[in-house]
């Protein structure tokens, strides 16, 4: 458990977490809210992430997210930025039940609704001002109902007490049966493409020297990390430190995928003037449910600041 009370030596130094949050929902193993939420919420209010990257996001998960911590907030549709720090109607155990929701607009005219059906971004706004933010197309191919809501999603912060400001992004590559492409000649891996468009996005949104993170599901352990240091020049934490790389997916026991093996496909990359402190794939967050909330294990990471 991370204690947000305790002073960080690090006077610029923020945690982030990345996680695919598992969409599907309606059947008894993919129960939500059931023991999910309650288990989604209790990560939150254990690990209190300063950001939090998330794919395969829901509004019912956005919501579970908010209401964990009143000072959250996150890109919505319709040009608004929006805090949402309380659940629902329904009495939950685990949350504070005087808290109400609170809405504030934004400087921008981005107003894609995939930041409410696939991913976002969410913010600690006791420890960092928005600045904008956008999504951009990276030619991720997924099948049709979903195809049209993936993107590089992105949001640019200011941390407060620091002139720099930090650009955010994350993104849900194809998976290998996703595009319907991999299975047939020339079998071409579409993660690489999409790894390389996301470098060419990045750099045009990118200030000069600014601190950048692309965080996310990319359903590769090997050639995406590869394409962002040699391309990029971004690696993950683990790499800097030089820590084993662990599996994120599948969290078991997983009903329906338990006979697929253990891979790394979520990350978290940095560029090379953010220092990494620590790094971890949280690989128990049942947290005494019963039940992992995802299919996929969260990875959280601490990094400092620049001067």
């Amino acid at each position: 458990m991370i204690d947000s009370e305790i002073k960080s030596p690090f006077p610029h130094a923020f945690s982030i977490m990345t996680w695919n949050l598992f969409k599907w929902k309606g059947t008894e193993v993919h129960d939500w809210p059931g023991k999910r939420e309650a288990g989604m919420a209790k990560v939150f209010l254990s690990l209190k992430p300063d950001i939090v990257c998330t794919q395969e996001t829901s509004p019912e998960y956005l919501d579970t997210i908010l209401s964990t911590n009143q000072d959250y907030k996150c890109v919505m549709p319709n040009d608004e930025v929006i805090r949402r720090v309380t659940h629902s109607s329904r009495d939950t155990p685990f949350l504070p039940k005087h808290l109400r929701y609170r809405r504030g607009n934004t400087s921008t005219d981005e107003s894609f609704e995939g930041w409410l059906d696939e991913g976002n971004i969410v913010w600690n706004s006791s420890k960092f001002s928005y600045v904008c933010h956008g999504a951009v197309d990276i030619g991720i191919e997924e099948s049709e109902c979903r195809k049209p809501k993936r993107r590089l999603f992105w949001v640019r912060l200011r941390p407060f007490g620091s002139n720099s400001t930090i650009l955010v992004t994350t993104a849900h590559l194809t998976w290998e049966g996703g595009s319907g492409t991999e299975q047939v000649a020339p079998y071409t891996n579409t993660r690489t493409a999409q790894a390389v468009r996301a470098i060419e996005e990045i750099s045009r949104l990118r200030a000069e020297d600014e601190p950048v993170l692309l965080c996310g599901d990319m359903n590769d352990s090997w050639h995406v990390p590869f394409v962002l240091r040699d391309k990029g020049e971004m690696m993950s934490a683990d790499f800097i430190l030089n820590l084993p790389t662990e599996p994120t997916h599948p969290a078991r026991p997983c009903y329906h995928e338990e006979r697929i093996p253990s891979q790394t496909r979520d990350w978290i990359f940095a560029s090379k003037n953010l220092t990494p402190i620590i790094s971890r794939v949280c690989s128990d967050m049942t947290l005494g449910t019963g039940v992992h909330p995802s299919d996929h294990h969260p990875v959280f990471a601490l990094y400092v600041v620049p001067s």
